[in-house]
C-alpha cells in the first residue's frame, strides 16, 4: 500500500467519488453529501500552506483505497477530516494509520489541539477516534441532513506543540 501527499490531477474527484459511493451504499447518504465533500475539498486545488494543512491519499495498485486530510481551522486548531478506507483495505490497519499520520502533522505544525466533526451513525469510526485519544465535546440533536437523520458529533484532541504556530 503506497501512501502519498503530493496531489495528482484526479485525485481529488477521486476522493469526492469514493466519499460519495461508499457513503450512499454503506450509509444511506444521497448526493448533497457527496456535493458537502466537494465543497469542504475544494480548497487543496488553489495554492495552500503544505507546513499547516495536508491531504494523505492511499493506494494500492494504482487503486485509490484510502484518504484523510488535515486543515487549519484557526492559528491554534486543526481540522481532521475526509477519512475513508475503501472495502477492499479495511482491517489491513490503514485507518489508524491515516489517523496516527494526521496527528502527528498536527503536532509538528505547532496545532494546540486537532478537532473532528462526525455523524453518531459511524461507531466504528468513533471507535478509532477514541483509542486515538479523542473525546466527544458535543453531540447535536438529530436532524434531516444527507438524505437520512443524522446527529452530528465533535471530537477533540489535545496536542503538544511542537513549534509555536
Amino acid at each position: 500500500m503506497n501512501l502519498r501527499t503530493h496531489l495528482q490531477p484526479g485525485d481529488l474527484g477521486r476522493v469526492v467519488t469514493l466519499h460519495g459511493t461508499l457513503y450512499a451504499a454503506e450509509h444511506g447518504l444521497d448526493a448533497t453529501f457527496e456535493a458537502y465533500v466537494a465543497g469542504t475539498l475544494g480548497h487543496f486545488a488553489r495554492p495552500w500552506d503544505a507546513t499547516l494543512e495536508r491531504l494523505w491519499i492511499a493506494e494500492q495498485a494504482g487503486e485509490l483505497v484510502g484518504c484523510a486530510g488535515v486543515i487549519q481551522a484557526n492559528a491554534t486548531q486543526a481540522q481532521f477530516r475526509w477519512l475513508l478506507v475503501a472495502p477492499s483495505a479495511r482491517g489491513q490497519g490503514l485507518g489508524t494509520r491515516l489517523l496516527r499520520e494526521a496527528i502527528a502533522f498536527a503536532e509538528a505544525a505547532g496545532y494546540a489541539e486537532i478537532f473532528l466533526d462526525t455523524i453518531a451513525e459511524l461507531p466504528e469510526a468513533a471507535r478509532l477516534y477514541e483509542s486515538a485519544g479523542f473525546r466527544c465535546l458535543a453531540t447535536k440533536p438529530t436532524v434531516p441532513m444527507w438524505g437520512r437523520l443524522v446527529t452530528e458529533q465533535r471530537y477533540a484532541l489535545r496536542l503538544p506543540r511542537e513549534r509555536s504556530g
